[in-house]
């Protein structure tokens, strides 16, 4: 295991924190071999388990002293795997001129063949001077649902239910986006779909679901892969996350992102209620 510095500058756009003499802009991620890249980068969030290396975390900071005085900053990287431990951490010296009114500084984790990181969500802290900044999340799947390829498929409705961990008969669902806190155990998500492949050939799909918390955060990304056989012209296709037992979602508003073929294929919103 080896890690990685690169410290340059550009500049980019929009707000997010501010320590003493900068403010941070964003957090980036992308995946690299252990070099520092010199060509152009593309930044993802989402990575595919077979041909990832290295997880670079890039942090843009905006200069508040400039064109006055030359200043220096200590960024902390922090990674955490799927089960929320923590992993790597590492510290890189951010110098930044009184001339330059942006800065970057990255890190990167991970290893020198792909293959080797686990599927699930990752989460990076980011603090600078002792004092936390900001956080991202990235996540490591299968490539298949990554593939950019044309879609098979045609979204005609996205719905949500509530079940046991097994399920539930498809006569006995109750479609709705509002479910008792009390109540809830799993929420599963449908996608009524039409077969774009009918009477041509059977149709794989492969596509992942993204359920973000009320506060935006990351929880699960349930996934579905599928065979629809050519002479379904029309299917219901879904999955879901929860619990075992009712009464541990969080009230508020959740987002679900479906992702197929490279982009985002459907977003729907469900809502946990205390009465």
């Amino acid at each position: 295991m080896r890690y990685l510095f690169l410290l340059l500058f550009l500049t980019f756009p929009a707000i997010l924190l501010s320590q003493e003499g900068i403010i941070l802009e964003k957090i980036e991620f992308f995946e690299r071999g252990y070099e520092a890249p010199k060509e152009e980068i593309t930044y993802a969030t989402d990575f595919s388990k077979e041909n990832t290396r290295y997880i670079w975390t890039r942090v843009f900071v905006q200069n508040l002293f400039y064109q006055k005085t030359d200043q220096s900053h200590l960024v902390l990287f922090r990674y955490y795997n799927p089960y929320d431990s923590l992993i790597a951490e590492f510290t890189a010296t951010l110098n930044i001129k009184r001339e330059q009114e942006k800065a970057y500084a990255s890190r990167g984790w991970g290893w020198e063949e792909p293959g080797r990181w686990k599927n699930g969500i990752y989460r990076v802290e980011v603090y600078i001077d002792e004092i936390f900044m900001g956080e991202k999340q990235f996540i490591i799947i299968e490539q298949k649902y990554l593939q950019p390829a044309e879609q098979t498929v045609e979204l005609i409705k996205i719905k949500f239910w509530e079940s046991p961990e097994s399920g539930l008969e498809i006569n006995k669902r109750v479609y709705t986006n509002k479910f008792l806190k009390s109540k809830t155990r799993y929420i599963n998500t449908t996608l009524e779909i039409k077969n774009l492949q009918y009477g041509i050939s059977d149709n794989t799909v492969n596509l992942y679901l993204k359920y973000y918390l009320p506060d935006g955060t990351l929880w699960e990304i349930p996934k579905i892969s599928v065979v629809i056989e050519q002479d379904w012209e029309y299917a219901e296709i879904y999955n879901g996350c929860g619990f075992s037992e009712p009464g541990f979602f969080e009230p508020g508003t959740y987002r679900v992102e479906v992702h197929y073929c490279g982009e985002i294929f459907a977003v729907g919103y469900f809502t946990i209620t205390t009465q």
